[in-house]
C-alpha cells in the first residue's frame, strides 16, 4: 500500500487495530486526555486489553460518519 493512502482499517485486522491513546488521539484528530474521557464516557466504540486503549479505525471512521451525517 502507498504511505500516501489513508488506511481505512480494510486491509488485514491487525492494520486496522489502534493501541493507545496517542494513536487514537491522532487518528480522530483529538489529544490523549479528550481519548482518555471519550473512552471512559463511551461516547466512542474504544476499549481496552489490559490497561491499554484499543480502537478498531473502521469503526472510529463509522461512528465519525454517523454523528456528522445531516439529521
Amino acid at each position: 500500500m502507498d504511505q500516501n493512502q489513508h488506511d481505512d482499517g480494510s486491509g488485514r485486522p491487525a492494520d486496522d487495530l489502534l493501541r493507545g491513546a496517542a494513536a487514537i488521539g491522532a487518528f480522530i484528530g483529538v489529544d490523549e486526555d479528550e481519548v482518555y474521557y471519550i473512552a471512559r464516557t463511551k461516547k466512542w466504540p474504544i476499549g481496552k486489553d489490559g490497561a491499554q486503549l484499543i480502537a478498531s479505525k473502521k469503526r472510529l471512521s463509522n461512528h465519525a460518519r454517523k454523528i456528522t451525517a445531516a439529521s
